[in-house]
């Protein structure tokens, strides 16, 4: 089983800034969990570069709609 786990925003309590979480849970049995591996990988090569920071971090803030709304079958 994998979960991942991702955040955004300061979690100030002054803030009235939206901040958030959100988590997956990814199946590994019977090859799903190698499946959606293969299917991460080919979505991220599709991010052009410019939307990538200098670790390589894709930021959803700075994706567009075809990014996010883009599916595998």
């Amino acid at each position: 089983m994998i979960i991942a786990i991702d955040e955004t925003g300061s979690f100030n309590l002054p803030s009235e800034a939206l901040d958030f979480f959100v988590a997956v849970h990814i199946r590994e049995n019977g090859g799903l969990g190698d499946i959606k591996k293969e299917q991460f990988r080919t979505w991220e090569k599709s991010v052009s570069r410019r939307l990538k920071g200098n670790t390589g971090e894709i930021k959803g803030r700075d994706l567009f709609d075809v990014h996010l709304y883009s599916t595998f079958r």
